[in-house]
């Protein structure tokens, strides 16, 4: 009995350790953001901005890209024509640039790939080392050399406000991750949270509040219509519920499929009551959660994460969903997910859209304790 109440004590400090790491790295995420964000403040132009969010618009920089390299282009087949009558440098030389500014240019008109900035930048910088050097040396005419470098600071400081932009996003990704996996880890060893009577309609705010930054960094709308559980109470566990609640919210997010155009992608919240439950759905469109996983329940194991999951820059724990779900059990509720195609698109084709819908089932008079 000794053997296990020290390794209890043991583990339990393990635990809290591991809380106060993660409590660590959250805050230096929140350094980095600041950084970050003073940083693109500092180089962005209002043509970069998002229409009142005041938000650097990454589509509008890579339009802007795509522009500036088409025109780099021009400009270093000037340099060239001009190079075959003065011959300031040599054939490789020219083929280096020529080949330089077609990657760069092939590569803007690509879809936003991972590597896609990382190319164009690193050419970039390549052709200004030459345009410095050989270029800026000979009897080329100095308006054309002047064009090209304001041409090459302009992609590059596209390039970078683009990537400081992912950067942004990758942050506050991993910030809610981390809060979220502190928070989890930290219940088991805490102190006991005091059963509460809870208004679940101001829960539901402070969490979409909390949600609202990085829903608008990934250009979705956080939409509520929970009128009907106004002065709906319940009893339970407040931190324990408003995690729940941003698990299911952050996948809601991260899961929304960006729509092109003025119109956003949005996460549809709403509440209604009776007088026995509380009935919540939170409906995002975007990837799609196959039958097999739902029938399986797969989606609610420890570390397990969607055979859909893992494109378009998406971390994750896989935890989110097998906490919430223990955290409605733990208040008498339930929980369910359903995952439906839109538009009238096959079930089995996953490269469109699906509607994900995940339904929580709160009592209202039920004594926890």
């Amino acid at each position: 009995m000794t053997d296990y109440l020290d390794t209890k004590q043991q583990l339990d400090e393990l635990t809290t350790d591991i809380g106060k790491v993660l409590h660590a790295y959250s805050s230096t995420l929140i350094h980095v953001k600041h950084t970050m964000d003073a940083v693109i403040r500092s180089f962005v132009t209002k043509d970069l901005l998002m229409e009142g969010g005041g938000m650097l618009d990454e589509e509008e920089a890579l339009e802007q890209i795509g522009r500036q390299t088409g025109a780099l282009q021009s400009s270093i087949n000037n340099i060239l024509e001009r190079n075959r009558e003065i011959r300031q440098f040599d054939d490789s030389t020219g083929e280096q640039l020529s080949r330089l500014a077609a990657l760069m240019e092939r590569f803007a008109k690509e879809q936003s790939g991972a590597q896609k900035l990382a190319i164009i930048r690193d050419g970039a910088i390549k052709i200004r080392e030459i345009v410095n050097g050989a270029v800026a040396k000979g009897n080329f005419p100095r308006e054309l050399v002047k064009e090209a470098r304001r041409q090459l600071r302009e992609v590059l400081r596209l390039c970078s406000l683009a990537t400081l932009r992912r950067g942004v996003d990758t942050v506050l990704e991993m910030e809610t991750v981390v809060n979220n996996l502190r928070s989890y880890i930290l219940t088991r060893v805490k102190y006991k949270e005091e059963l509460q009577r809870l208004d679940l309609y101001d829960i539901i705010i402070g969490s979409v509040r909390k949600m609202e930054e990085y829903a608008a960094n990934r250009r979705v709308e956080l939409r509520t219509n929970i009128k009907g559980i106004r002065n709906a109470y319940i009893d339970g566990y407040e931190d324990d519920l408003v995690r729940a609640l941003l698990n299911i919210l952050h996948n809601a997010v991260k899961y929304s499929w960006t729509r092109k155009g003025p119109s956003k992608a949005f996460v549809m919240i709403e509440g209604k009551a009776d007088k026995e439950w509380i009935y919540l759905n939170i409906e995002n469109w975007g990837v799609a959660i196959t039958p097999e996983e739902l029938e399986k329940g797969l989606v609610f194991k420890v570390g397990y994460r969607g055979v859909n999951s893992s494109d378009r820059r998406r971390p994750g724990t896989g935890l989110g969903l097998y906490d919430a779900l223990k955290v409605v059990e733990k208040h008498k509720g339930r929980l369910s997910i359903s995952s439906k195609p839109s538009l009238g698109n096959p079930p089995d084709d996953y490269s469109n859209p699906f509607i994900t819908t995940v339904s929580i089932q709160l009592p209202r008079n039920e004594q926890l304790l």
